[in-house]
């Protein structure tokens, strides 16, 4: 009777033990993505940082050659963002990943896999730009629709 009690209780410690450990790496994880774009947005902030220079150290480069002007068309978007943000607080900003906001402001369906990289930033209770995190990278950014025109920007 003791020696099942015992078995009982170490099971259930090896199990807690496992799901802790899971829940901790998702956090871990979703932490971390948050970091990557809060660098992001650092680099778009600074003046002293060329938009050239935060695609480089901040966007993912796929395997293909990157399409003509993609460069140029992102450094440009870049530049506009960095006119909007100009006066903005990093800790004034609000980065949500999309699986937790609520349904009503899911306006896509996505798959679990992207949704798990998928990060909303707000400044001031306005959406200003859509994320995807990858490989401590941001794969791709969309920014606030302007003249009710959505662009996603990408290297890949």
């Amino acid at each position: 009777m003791k020696i099942k009690a015992i078995l009982l209780v170490f099971i259930f410690i090896i199990i807690s033990s496992f799901l802790f450990a899971i829940l901790s790496s998702k956090t871990n994880t979703t932490n971390n993505k948050i970091f990557y774009i809060e660098a992001f947005i650092k680099a778009v902030k600074d003046p002293l940082i060329l938009p050239e220079d935060v695609i480089k150290s901040h966007l993912i480069s796929g395997k293909k050659p990157v399409k003509r002007g993609a460069y140029q068309q992102i450094s440009a978007e870049l530049l506009r963002l960095r006119n909007q943000l100009t006066g903005a607080r990093i800790e004034q900003f609000i980065i949500t990943p999309y699986k937790e906001l609520p349904e009503a402001e899911q306006p896509i369906e996505i798959a679990d896999a992207t949704a798990e990289d998928l990060f909303i930033v707000a400044y001031q209770d306005k959406k200003i730009m859509t994320i995807i995190v990858s490989n401590d990278k941001i794969a791709a950014f969309k920014t606030a629709p302007k003249n009710d025109q959505e662009v996603l920007f990408s290297l890949y």
